[in-house]
């Protein structure tokens, strides 16, 4: 007898029930829609029924419902009708397929924040329950109480299918949702669902469940590991066009052949007016880590299981059956559900949710599939979201949206140029009048027909009239509102004819000028002719004590003394004598800057000023003007900027900030034959110290020689010497002899070891960060091979040498030796010294006993399964026997 099937109207009222059909497939999704196809035969007992929008409810189970929306005539093997009616539909959940998420009118996107749940049942309610308009409004539907569950989750959707958004959320968050049928107060509920964990580390008390073939808990089965989809690095787009186009990187941080990329068009992003760029910059990350998310990694089973209530038996003496399965359906196990699925001869082994399940309804039993884990996408899915990706609204708005941004900015910008430049046409006017006037006074010349007599000549030059009717109604800021895409032209011709015009009337002016003041200029030479008379005759009066030459090209003063009452200015200027004054100063312009030499008896000072500088106060100098200043006293040099000074004299010297010495040898001593450097110091070339050294920190980039001078190799100590800070060598040093140092000794830590001596002699610090890697692969190595070594106990040879030759009071030294390693086919975690034999990286060694562990750990759990399935067979038989 197979499981009755109810039918009901889509006001949930019942019509009548039957259980004498052909077959039912019908599916049970976590996180989606299912289809259900059904054949009865056309003249059996009720199915007349089964009409298009009726509900269907199976065994009177609430959660597995579905509407009929196809009736067709089924057709045989070779194409010909038969007498049977195939029915197909969706679940109810396919119901939420029927709205799209339209926004609030006063914004682009509905957008909502908080647990999954909350979130999920906001777009049910939103266009489903209290949607903005009456009309689209599902009266039958209601929303089961929120119990807050699922991660926190921001939102936002626009004018996409509520069922498809649903899905993403609740794959997001780990979250099924269903619409089941509330029969009795003829209702459709929607409410979402938890995961169930059923593996053997579940705290929850459930049965762990396993399916595998060796444990006769599934019939057939299907394993699916595949990349082929696989993207690792998502560039997201946002709006723009060139390289104005926002883009951004999701997943940056994978790199070599492990990198796949893919773009993603989110330009849609962003159309909504009050969104922050931080809105936009988030939204894009999480478009391209949901691109990623659907690229990623596809690893899944497909499963027929074997149920107790279906499973073939075997019988003993008694009578009694063998059931081989100990796991009972919507007991032990169902949609959701984390379970184990192992296959031991494919050396699979994962823990995964059943996310379909498909139960098959048939004269001859009842069979299940199900898939665990979440399912590969159909070529149908695959077309209809490259369909979505093309065709979507985001993608239809976006290019209007942009387009209208950039007609916005190019209108703001022309509005802009037109506001800052153009003038209305009164104050025109007023001011080529202002201008005319001025240039008639100037000239001693009247108007003439509103021109100038004289000037304008008018085969060459605009009049007035013209260059006003040419002007005219173009120059105003109402006129651009008016007409936009002529403005730049307009304005462009009309500064044209205001230049021509101008440029003819300088030319007048300046002819006129020159015509009408030519007698003058003659009497200015006649002026200046008498006054050099005069001043000739001033000299040659016998009263001055000295001589003034003039020459083409310069004067000379030709007397003992020669006595100046206030400041000189001039260029160039030679002297035979000595120059005395109070001050003396120079002042030149070089690439911009200020050059300032100053002598006042006291000090020479030489001051460049920063650049942009113009008249600066030399008297009283401003130090945050000065590019660099030097001065000379009678005991000392002092050099300075605005951050630094360097002073040089009689007491020492004197820096400000870090000193740096460059010089073929550097020397220094003491009367004492001491040598003492103090504070931080750092040298770039070689060192050479006869005698003791005393420093906080010395840095010495290329050869230190203590002690002695003759060695130009690397680094060497050749005896003790006195440090009282640490020292810092930035090329190589070499220690002929022991390096000892209790202050290390004493520094103690609980890290591991980080520091490795190679066979040259170079320390060198060990790192296991990927950033310090190249080209990092799956090492291929025999990993068994680690069993077949034995460990062994020896004396250090070095150490028993130190031991007049001998073992008394060593201690044994335990562990492995180099060759045999080498020699079990380890080589790569073997060090070498000139292809001989050194040592062990004990570090790395290690490493592989991780997939022998793994190996056994997998076969302790198929054992414990094993152990555990036959237990519950066990127990199930006792129960039937």
């Amino acid at each position: 007898m197979q499981n009755p099937i109810r039918i009901y109207n889509q006001f949930l009222d019942f019509q009548m029930e039957t259980d004498n059909y052909i077959s039912l497939q019908f599916p049970i999704n976590f996180y989606g829609i299912g289809q259900f196809e059904l054949h009865i035969n056309r003249y059996a007992h009720g199915a007349d029924a089964f009409e298009k929008g009726n509900i269907i409810v199976i065994n009177k189970r609430k959660d597995k419902a579905g509407m009929i929306l196809a009736k067709e005539i089924a057709l045989d093997q070779s194409g010909k009708a038969t007498e049977n009616w195939k029915i197909t539909g969706y679940t109810l959940n396919g119901l939420l397929s029927r709205r799209i998420t339209v926004p609030p009118v006063d914004t682009a996107y509905d957008r909502k924040s908080g647990n999954a749940e909350t979130v999920m049942k906001h777009y049910v309610n939103n266009h489903f329950i209290f949607p903005a308009d009456g009309k689209r409004r599902m009266p039958q539907l209601e929303i089961a109480p929120n119990n807050n569950r699922g991660d926190h989750v921001d939102w936002e959707s626009r004018l996409k299918v509520v069922s498809d958004e649903l899905e993403s959320i609740g794959k997001q968050a780990g979250l099924g949702w269903i619409v089941y049928a509330d029969t009795k107060n003829k209702k459709f509920i929607f409410d979402v669902m938890d995961a169930i964990d059923a593996t053997k580390t579940n705290n929850q008390g459930h049965t762990p469940v396993t399916f595998s073939p060796d444990f006769g808990t599934v019939e057939s089965q299907n394993f699916t590991d595949s990349n082929t989809d696989y993207k690792s690095t998502a560039y997201v787009g946002g709006q723009g066009e060139g390289v104005e186009r926002k883009i951004i990187e999701v997943g940056d941080e994978v790199r070599g052949l492990e990198r796949i990329e893919t773009f993603v068009d989110a330009r849609d992003v962003g159309n909504d007016e009050d969104a922050t760029e931080a809105d936009i910059e988030n939204e894009l990350n999480k478009r391209g880590e949901k691109q990623l998310s659907e690229n990623s990694r596809k690893l899944y089973f497909e499963a027929q299981i074997l149920t107790p209530v279906t499973d073939q038996i075997n019988r003993i003496p008694n009578g009694k059956p063998i059931v081989k399965t100990p796991y009972e359906y919507e007991k032990d196990f169902g949609i959701g559900y984390v379970v184990t699925v192992l296959n031991k001869s494919w050396g699979v082994t994962m823990d995964a949710q059943i996310t379909e399940m498909m139960e098959i309804h048939e004269t001859s039993g009842f069979r299940l599939e199900a898939t665990f884990g979440e399912a590969q996408p159909t070529i149908i899915d695959k077309i209809n979201k490259k369909f979505n990706e093309i065709t979507g609204v985001g993608k239809q708005e976006a290019p209007a949206k942009f387009a209208k941004i950039q007609a916005n900015q190019a209108e703001q910008n022309a509005k802009n140029y037109t506001d800052n430049n153009a003038v209305d046409k009164a104050t025109y006017n007023d001011q080529v009048d202002s201008i005319l006037n001025d240039l008639a006074d100037k000239a001693g010349l009247d108007y003439v027909n509103g021109q100038l007599v004289s000037k304008a000549d008018k085969a060459d030059t605009y009049t007035i009239s013209e260059v006003d009717n040419a002007l005219d109604s173009k120059v105003s800021i109402t006129q651009y509102t008016t007409d936009q895409d002529g403005i730049v032209t307009r304005l462009d011709d009309a500064e044209s004819s205001i230049s021509q015009n101008a440029n003819a009337i300088t030319s007048k002016v300046e002819q006129t000028i020159f015509d009408s003041l030519e007698g003058r200029v003659d009497s200015a030479e006649s002026t200046i002719s008498q006054q050099a008379d005069q001043i000739q005759t001033k000299i040659d009066d016998g009263e001055a004590r000295s001589i003034f030459i003039q020459e083409a090209d310069s004067f000379t003063f030709d007397a003992n003394q020669v006595n100046f009452d206030g400041a000189v200015f001039g260029q160039d200027a030679t002297f035979s004598g000595a120059v005395v004054g109070a001050t003396i100063e120079s002042n030149t312009l070089v690439d911009n800057r200020s050059h300032n030499a100053r002598f006042n008896g006291e000090e020479f000072r030489f001051v460049k000023f920063k650049s942009g500088v113009t008249n600066p106060d030399t008297e009283n100098i401003d130090f945050s003007q000065v590019q660099s200043l030097s001065r000379i006293f009678n005991d000392g040099v002092a050099f300075a900027d605005d951050t630094e000074t360097l002073g040089i004299g009689l007491d020492g010297l004197y820096h400000t900030g870090q000193l740096d010495i460059n010089a073929q040898d550097v020397v220094i001593g003491s009367m004492s034959g001491m040598s003492y450097i103090i504070n931080d110091t750092e040298v770039w070339g070689d060192l050479a110290v006869d005698n003791n050294i005393q420093t906080d920190t010395l840095n010495v980039e290329d050869n230190a020689v203590f002690n002695t001078a003759d060695y130009q190799g690397n680094t060497i100590f050749r005896s003790t010497s006195d440090h009282q800070g640490g020292a810092i060598f930035r090329s190589k040093v070499q220690v002929r002899g022991e390096l000892n140092s209790s202050a290390v000794y004493n520094k103690t830590t609980s890290s591991s070891s980080n520091v490795h001596v190679d066979g040259n002699y170079t320390i060198r610090r060990v790192t296991s960060a990927k950033k310090y890697k190249e080209e990092i692969e799956i090492a291929e190595v025999d990993y068994n091979a680690i069993l077949n070594l034995h460990p062994k106990s020896w004396f250090d040879k070095a150490e028993v040498q130190e031991n007049n030759n001998t073992t008394d009071g060593l201690d044994r030294h335990y562990g492995l030796i180099a060759e045999d390693v080498e020699a079990v086919g380890l080589h790569q975690y073997v060090t070498y010294n000139d292809n001989e034999v050194e040592g062990i990286e004990y570090d790395r060694l290690w490493t592989t006993l991780i997939p022998v562990v793994r190996e056994m750990k997998d076969e302790i759990n198929y054992l414990s399964m094993e152990n555990q399935v036959l237990k519950q067979k066990v127990a199930y038989l006792e129960e039937e026997l």
